[in-house]
């Protein structure tokens, strides 16, 4: 049976509803120790994602959609890990832009030129990575094999292969951002 919250839980919600500055500090402040312990990599996008975690944490909690069964700081750390989570897949995401089928068809010589240039860019990329870095992109993006597919082939933990992957998708990233002159954000 889910707890009740504490007097003090149910004021933080009234408020934070209502939009009262402290209480929307507060929520913030949970959010940021969530963007800043567990995803650095996603600094450029820290604003928005802390916004898009506001909006769902206020109409979870308008909508009375809080079940209590936990404190209202873990749910908030919860939904603020879940947005960063999604922007992490939406950014690794493979998926063809609109237009490159057409240029891959010889349709428009600049869209070709586009999904050309992209290409290239990510040859360099990932020629500056380590070997053991290539082959496990590989595995992952190009061969589309599970964590523990991965895991098995390598005969190591499908734990160490999230942690391996989670380095080298942050050195990927990086290295993306040198190549671009540390401007913008990598295509």
């Amino acid at each position: 049976m889910p707890e009740s919250p504490t007097l003090d839980e149910k004021d933080l919600i009234d408020a934070f509803v209502q939009g009262d500055a402290a209480a929307v500090r507060t929520i913030d402040d949970w959010i940021a120790a969530v963007l800043k312990s567990e995803f650095v990599s996603l600094k450029a996008e820290w604003e928005d994602l802390r916004q898009e975690t506001r909006v769902r944490v206020f109409r979870n909690l308008s909508q009375s959609r809080f079940d209590r069964r936990s404190s209202l700081r873990t749910y908030v750390h919860r939904i603020a890990k879940n947005v960063c989570i999604d922007a992490s897949r939406l950014a690794w995401r493979h998926y063809e832009k609109p237009g490159v089928a057409e240029a891959r068809r010889g349709r428009s010589t600049g869209e070709a030129d586009e999904a050309s240039m992209a290409r290239d860019f990510c040859r360099k990329v990932l020629h500056g990575l380590k070997d053991s870095d290539r082959q496990l992109v590989s595995m992952v993006f190009h061969e589309n094999c599970s964590y523990s597919e991965v895991a098995r082939r390598l005969g190591i933990s499908e734990g160490a292969v999230k942690t391996r992957m989670s380095r080298c998708k942050d050195r990927l990233v990086a290295r993306g951002r040198r190549l671009l002159g540390g401007k913008g954000r990598v295509p």
